[in-house]
């Protein structure tokens, strides 16, 4: 990432060490779910060495092949390496058979053991035979590849070192190439496993009418046995099988261990046994998910009668996938991580997780710790259809049902129509491009269907742009323009793909048409990069991708998240009659409060476990909140304090009347406003905020910003039976309000002190800002929520259009490609100031109301993607506590003059955080 700021490549560094988190098996309570990684890791297999496994998979044309993934605890993964940087190997006619795209060929099926110091991984190319690659580092160089045995159509290897030092190698046959499949053979190789000494032997025939299609045999040996593990049926619907036998060569017995029985996981197709240090067995598998590639489960092993039964629920010794278990007992409790997937560009070696369909030339990129890759343009090759031929797509994995990829890319496209853009790769494709044509650039969308059959592309959309950002710079002494530009994805259950772009990285345009991802040839869809040069021999064009940024829009797991806090709250609360309010960031548990009066956050809790309810209908649910609700009854029985008496009772009791329709609430919530109004003084035409604060600071009459939220008590209460007269005031107080409190650019005051004899206004201050004319955060955030809930009560579009002024002026002052403000977006010591993740949870909840309620398309679309960034960044790790205290959000930010709550969880931002999650659902 380009960066000219040190604390931003500081910040951003602590970004690239953790990851997007987009799909987490593990479930951080001891339990895991099934996929454990919902990627295309295709015929997987793993070892176990000491307290560490490793895992490898098929990985066809791509390069760099045979990624090398880590784990401590089978559920945890992270790439560590690639065994194969190029596909360059002896026995392969021509040489560069591979420098071009091989679409469905090279690397399938490998297996990874290791004996006596070394890592050995052998895996079969249907076309030139089966090789082996070792190393005594598996995450440094591995030694080049050897062709252990030539031939076409010889595919799944798998040795056993035996413990007379013997070597076997069992291996299946794809009848594409070798005129026959469903049979194993065993052969014997020399003791360093890189030759065969022996012809081979049939140990199985799959052509009996019932188990054809074996394939991806495991050969295993325990308690005296040699063990193959196959999978039968095909893919789609397959089942495994587990063969014993006290003789190598067999005969076998054979039994099924594991189908799909009354699961949605179909196939469960091929995978590798491994035991832990504790003595349990587990069995890694995949499972074909279509556009989403071949994803990965993790099965139970029981051993029965000498049998590895798989799953759970087992009959006759067939057991069936569990979608949740119990995680693996290695002995420790791990970190959640994930595979690598986005990718900042601040490393001098391109990220793990990119791969190309075919080996690179040598200028295809160049990664850089100046903070991004630089890809040159390339050129069509002869006969060009559309891009299954292509070699430069520079592509990574889906890596989850549902994500929003985003990318940051500085182009320089010298010639016309050289194009750079993003793709959505398989045998279906969609890609869009920023183009230069003529004196000017365009976006288009390109849709090409069945790819291999050398279909042509079909352009779907193209648009001229505007108001691009540019850069004026020499190439050699040539002036070049350098334009920086945003793309998006959005990838939907289902794998229904949605483009959308950006010229200043804030406001992104859906753009183009939807598109299903169909997988590619025995591979899952990808989406990356390409830059094309239009005409050969012209200047190569280029672009820096400066970031690649995946992140999880899955509502669901959000507020699963959020069930998950709440019930470590509870345990901690239960047996107290306070309220949470806040937790200092040294600490690790809640800071709790009486019901008072005088506390303001109180209502906050019962309006969580409200949310909470109302996303699980759960009884149990609705009773805790009933119980919390109940605890501020005394509240409803005194005279107003101050103004916050909304906050206190609408988030609570007005949730709970909202749900319930409990008419006890009702009364209740009407008595509230009623209390309310008599803070309300005519003349200035305002709710006096805090009557407590009159003297000491000589404000005869204050209102603070804040004081807008609670005028949703008194809209309701005019509709739910209260005085009419409730609606008139909090108008009134509406635009009085905005009449006085801002200033010319829309930013908020976050006191208004006012005169009590004519009403006039006499100045605007500050209290939990950093100045008097500041823009503090939170005001403004109150601001924005306000101005929207009275344009949903009134429809008056006065307020729309001052609802719009607000947010617009906060959504120009949020630092470039980031969505969590500082807590003053004028505080003077910006980049080292505290954020403030309650300013955005309130903002994301009323920008997600503001979209719907728009009568500009435009302007709904800019509030919505502002919304969904600041969800997407407040559900990432940087934000949400994980478990490492009850709190759903981190860096929140009270009262910073005062010294108070910086940098803490404090209990409305969760509160409005969860209220964002469950309007966006």
């Amino acid at each position: 990432m380009k960066t000219t700021v040190l604390f931003i490549c500081i910040f951003m560094s602590g970004i690239q060490s953790t990851h997007a988190q987009i799909w987490v098996s593990d479930q951080g309570d001891g339990t895991y779910k099934n996929p454990v990684l919902h990627a295309d890791y295709s015929d997987p297999d793993l070892i176990r060495v000491g307290d560490d496994y490793y895992m490898t998979a098929s990985s066809f044309n791509c390069v760099p092949g045979l990624p090398i993934l880590h784990s401590k605890d089978l559920i945890n993964w992270k790439i560590i390496n690639h065994a194969l940087p190029e596909l360059r190997m002896e026995g392969v006619e021509p040489a560069n058979f591979f420098d071009t795209p091989q679409h469905g060929k090279g690397v399938w099926a490998p297996c990874i053991r290791h004996h006596k110091g070394e890592f050995y991984i052998y895996w079969g190319d249907p076309d030139f035979g089966i090789y082996v690659v070792k190393t005594k580092d598996i995450a440094g160089k591995w030694d080049k590849p050897k062709l252990v045995l030539s031939g076409k159509g010889r595919i799944d290897p798998s040795p056993l070192f035996d413990d007379d030092g013997k070597v076997y190698l069992v291996h299946a046959w794809a009848g594409s190439r070798a005129g026959l499949n469903s049979v194993l053979t065993v052969c014997e190789l020399d003791e360093t496993g890189t030759k065969v000494i022996s012809q081979e032997a049939l140990v199985f025939d799959g052509n009996d009418g019932v188990n054809h299609t074996v394939e991806g045999g495991k050969f295993y040996k325990k308690d005296g046995y040699y063990y193959i593990l196959a999978p039968a049926g095909g893919v789609a619907d397959g089942w495994q099988l587990a063969m014993r036998s006290k003789n190598v060569y067999g005969p076998y017995e054979v039994k099924r261990v594991l189908a799909q029985g009354t699961t949605g996981i179909n196939g469960p197709h091929q995978g590798g046994l491994v035991d832990t240090p504790t003595g349990e067995w587990w069995f890694m598998h995949f499972q074909d998910k279509g556009a989403y590639g071949r994803i990965l489960h993790l099965q139970p092993v029981a051993w029965k009668d000498g049998f590895p039964v798989m799953g759970v629920n087992d009959k006759n010794y067939c057991g069936e996938p569990v979608l949740t278990y119990k995680k693996p007992d290695v002995g420790k409790t791990f970190p959640v991580e994930t595979p690598q997937e986005s990718d900042e560009f601040n490393s001098d070696r391109l990220g793990l997780q990119w791969q190309w369909h075919a080996n690179p030339g040598q200028a295809w990129a160049f990664p850089s710790t100046n903070g991004y890759l630089r890809m040159y343009g390339q050129y069509y090759p002869e006969n060009f259809s559309n891009f299954w031929d292509i070699p430069n797509l520079l592509l990574q994995k889906l890596t989850a049902p549902e994500c929003t990829a985003t990318a940051k890319i500085s182009a320089v496209l010298r010639n016309d129509g050289d194009k750079a853009g993003f793709i959505v790769m398989g045998w279906d494709y969609s890609r869009i491009a920023l183009m230069k044509k003529g004196d000017g650039y365009a976006l288009e969308q390109v849709i090409c269907s069945d790819a291999e059959q050398k279909n042509l592309e079909r352009k779907a959309t193209e648009i001229p742009l505007q108001n691009l950002q540019m850069n004026k710079r020499l190439h050699y002494q040539t002036p070049v323009d350098e334009v920086t530009f945003y793309f998006r994805l959005e990838v939907k259950e289902g794998a229904s793909c949605a483009f959308s772009y950006s010229v200043d990285g804030k406001e992104f345009y859906p753009f183009g048409e939807p598109f299903l991802a169909r997988q590619g040839k025995w591979i899952g869809a990808k989406t990356g990069f390409f830059i094309m040069n239009k005409t050969a021999g012209t200047s190569r064009s280029w672009v820096d991708v400066d970031w690649f940024r995946v992140e999880n829009k899955n509502v669901n797991r959000e507020l699963d998240y959020c069930r998950s806090r709440i019930k470590q709250t509870l345990e901690e609360i239960s047996n107290t009659n306070r309220m949470p309010k806040n937790i200092a960031d040294s600490l690790s548990s809640w800071k709790t409060v009486d019901i008072s009066i005088d506390e303001w956050t109180v209502g906050f809790w019962p309006g969580i476990l409200w949310y909470n309810y109302e996303n699980t209908q759960s009884p149990t649910d609705a009773d805790i909140a009933r119980y919390y609700t109940g605890l501020l009854e005394p509240l409803t029985k005194l005279p107003a304090y101050d103004h916050d008496l909304g906050f206190q009772l609408f988030c609570s009791y007005g949730n709970a009347y909202r749900l319930t329709g409990d008419e006890n609430y009702r009364r209740i919530l009407l008595n509230a406003a009623d209390t309310l109004a008599t803070l309300f003084n005519p003349v200035v035409g305002t709710i006096l905020s805090w009557p407590r604060e009159v003297k000491p600071r000589n404000w005869p009459h204050n209102t603070i910003i804040d004081n807008m939220i609670n005028l949703e008590l008194l809209y309701w209460a005019a509709k739910n039976g209260g005085d009419p007269k409730l609606y008139d005031l909090a108008v009134k107080h509406a635009e009085t309000t905005m009449q006085n409190h801002f200033r010319e650019d829309g930013g908020c005051y976050h006191v208004a002190v006012y005169d009590t004899i004519d009403g006039h206004f006499i100045k605007g201050v500050t209290h939990q800002g950093y100045a008097d004319n500041s823009l503090w955060a939170r005001g403004q955030a109150w601001a924005i929520y306000g101005y929207t809930m009275v344009y949903r009560e009134t429809g008056d579009k006065k307020f729309l259009r001052f609802a719009e002024k607000v947010t617009d002026l906060y959504l120009r002052r949020l630092p470039e490609n980031e969505y969590i403000p500082y807590w003053d977006f004028d505080a003077p010591n910006i980049p080292a100031e505290p954020r403030d993740a309650s300013a955005a949870a309130i903002t994301a909840s009323a920008l997600l109301e503001l979209s719907q309620l728009e009568d500009n398309e435009e302007k709904s679309a800019k509030y919505q993607t502002a919304a969904i960034n600041m969800l997407v960044e407040l559900s990432s790790d940087r934000y949400q506590s994980g478990t490492a205290k009850p709190s759903f959000l981190l860096h929140s930010t009270g009262h910073y003059p005062n010294g108070s709550e910086i940098d803490a969880s404090i209990i409305y931002a969760d509160y409005y955080y969860i209220e964002a999650l469950m309007r966006y659902q």
